[in-house]
């Protein structure tokens, strides 16, 4: 279940009059269904925070396999990475590398390039490998 947006049925863009609220109780109601029938062997979850995983945690009867999450050095995430660990939730790291100027602005990027003669995107990848979150 990707968080946050819910669209209309039908629609594909995110125009203010296609977004609709989340229903997380009932969506992850009929995502249990599939895991009941066979269909899936684990359902995750992806963008929640801490405090709307606990929600979830608390009112399901099949607990999220895992959170996919942004996670780089510039937004670790400790809370998130300990509550995780704490309910055995794998959290999976997404990080775009197109979006490396919103984590460190390009001049430190471009510095740290040079300076350690790496991609930057791939030495992120490392770090999280080096940290494994979860």
């Amino acid at each position: 279940m990707h968080w946050p947006v819910r669209l209309k049925k039908g629609t594909v863009d995110f125009k203010p009059e296609n977004i609709m609220p989340i229903d997380i109780p009932s969506t992850w109601k009929a995502m249990e269904a599939l895991v009941d029938s066979g269909k899936a062997r684990a359902i995750g979850v992806s963008n929640f925070s801490t405090k709307k995983l606990s929600d979830l945690v608390e009112a399901a009867r099949v607990p999220p396999a895992v959170n996919q999450v942004e996670c780089h050095p510039s937004w670790q995430q400790h809370k998130l990475h300990e509550f995780c660990k704490s309910k055995g939730i794998h959290l999976s790291v997404s990080f775009k590398t197109l979006n490396i100027s919103k984590s460190f602005n390009e001049s430190e990027c471009h510095i740290y390039i040079h300076f350690v003669n790496v991609d930057c995107g791939r030495d992120i990848r490392h770090w999280d490998l080096l940290e494994q979150r979860g």
